[in-house]
């Protein structure tokens, strides 16, 4: 079977368990979603952190997919890193962002992200995995009139909405790349 007859396979596939899953997602091991195929050896659970990401800015900027086109769109992309074996390529979600017309910066230094948090206030943060050996991607908002910091599936089980987070938390976190959109 050729790659695109995969990905749609995978995409059907995922529709038939999910057709229009639109909320945010706050915890990829979340029963609606953990399951769902992500590469031709991944799923959202293990090394969906990315696509989680996409969606979570996607949705907070007004622009939002159905999760499934997400996935779809990342693997049509050539996103996922071996297959998804390793999740997503920490460098290639302007990609996504140039496909669907969305500008956006990319930093390497956690310091020049956050400058950019500052005024943008939405943004995807790559960081060496807290608790694995591995990456770990997370959507991040900055609330000005709170002053405050707001990750969406960055390390808690079960969330069910954003947490506050101190930035400095996020800056200890080996900082792989950040996206500011």
């Amino acid at each position: 079977m050729k790659q695109r007859e995969q990905i749609e396979a995978r995409y059907r596939e995922n529709l038939s368990r999910l057709p229009d899953y639109r909320d945010y997602i706050f915890y990829q091991w979340n029963s609606k979603v953990a399951d769902l195929s992500y590469g031709k050896r991944g799923h959202i659970g293990r090394e969906g952190c990315g696509a989680v990401a996409v969606h979570n800015v996607m949705k907070f900027i007004g622009k939002e997919q159905a999760f499934c086109d997400v996935l779809r769109n990342m693997e049509e992309l050539r996103m996922p890193w071996l297959g998804a074996k390793f999740g997503t390529k920490p460098r290639s979600l302007g990609r996504y962002f140039t496909k669907h017309k969305i500008p956006f910066w990319k930093y390497s230094s956690p310091v020049d992200f956050k400058a950019a948090l500052l005024t943008h206030q939405i943004g995807i943060v790559c960081t060496w995995n807290k608790r694995f050996n591995g990456m770990h991607f997370y959507c991040v908002y900055y609330a000005p009139e709170e002053n405050a910091y707001y990750t969406a599936n960055f390390y808690s089980p079960g969330g069910t909405d954003f947490k506050q987070t101190q930035f400095s938390e996020i800056s200890n976190l080996r900082f792989i790349v950040g996206y500011i959109i």
